[in-house]
């Protein structure tokens, strides 16, 4: 019966086409019973079925048609040749719940692809999310009010802080604890922690925002990229004028960015790990995924295993 056949070994959406590579694992393929015992024929169709079930979706995955296999073996519709080497040619696929066949190490592999290939895409999503919000802010006219700090208030009501009544910052300080030294760049100069060509910020202003804003990585930068802002053809004599509520309001706007960001980082990443949990594979394999480098880089967080037989691999 279906419902006795085991779960698919990789997800529906492991789709690894235009990877044009896939880990051979030769010690295990030419130490294993398979390589024995296949003829030539057998040999060259079953290697040639890996690299199909690698390109296909779920990767690791072949249909379970005689005539898909045979055109997928490089067989055309030679149909009475295959059916000759179709028990060898499939050495090791097992038959799961959706109907399609999949090679248990094959999978291995794919499911490791499959985690690297995933977390370069939400690296280049988040870099051009990046980028973007910084085009933004320097070309964009004046940001939206998010609630940002008025000259002499505490911070708005719709800033990053626990709604315990407490002055408190994103992170669960108290106003009343030490304060932090300020950065080398923000150094009190003629009384200010900040001294611009329009911006200039007393200390207390500077503390202030930088407890209200901050998942903002560095405040004296940003407020000089905003000073800049303010100098250039975008700006205004009004804006300059007005400064310290414009440079307050895109502080506020880049502060809730990158919290929503940190926050959406945070969830896709407990849903990676939920649905892809972490492999854990001989020394020899990870070492054939990635190479000798970056294994020794990452060894402290690998799952490593014990070695397998000699005669496990790719043919078993």
């Amino acid at each position: 019966m279906m419902t006795d056949l085991p779960d698919p070994l990789t997800p529906a959406d492991c789709d690894l086409r235009g990877l044009e590579y896939m880990p051979l694992l030769g010690q295990h393929l030419f130490g294993s019973e398979f390589n024995a015992r296949a003829n030539d024929t057998e040999w060259r169709a079953a290697l040639t079925l890996w690299w199909a079930a690698w390109t296909q979706q779920p990767a690791a995955s072949l249909p379970n048609d005689d005539t898909a296999l045979c055109r997928l073996a490089d067989l055309g519709r030679d149909l009475k040749t295959w059916k000759k080497i179709k028990s060898m040619a499939l050495y090791g696929f097992v038959e799961c719940s959706d109907g399609r066949l999949y090679h248990p190490t094959i999978a291995k592999q794919a499911l490791l692809a499959w985690d690297k290939r995933v977390k370069e895409r939400q690296r280049k999503a988040d870099w051009r999310a990046k980028r973007q919000g910084q085009e933004q802010s320097r070309d964009a006219d004046v940001p939206r009010d998010t609630g940002a700090l008025e000259r002499g208030q505490g911070p708005g009501r719709d800033a990053d802080v626990p709604a315990d009544g407490k002055q408190r910052d994103g992170t669960g300080r108290d106003d009343k604890e030490k304060k932090t030294p300020l950065p080398p760049s923000a150094k009190p100069k003629n009384g200010y922690a900040f001294e611009g060509r329009t911006i200039r910020l007393n200390p207390d202003d500077f503390d202030r925002w930088r407890a209200a804003y901050h998942a903002v990585p560095d405040l004296a930068a940003e407020l000089q990229a905003l000073d800049d802002w303010l100098q250039g053809p975008r700006s205004s004599d009004a804006k300059r004028k007005d400064w310290f509520q414009v440079v307050s309001r895109s502080l506020g706007r880049k502060h809730e960015e990158r919290v929503a960001a940190k926050r959406d980082e945070d969830a896709a990443r407990a849903d990676f790990e939920r649905r892809y949990p972490p492999q854990c594979l001989p020394e020899s394999e990870w070492r054939a995924l990635m190479g000798d480098e970056e294994f020794e880089r990452k060894r402290g967080s690998l799952l490593i295993a014990e070695a397998a037989p000699a005669t496990a691999g790719l043919g078993e």
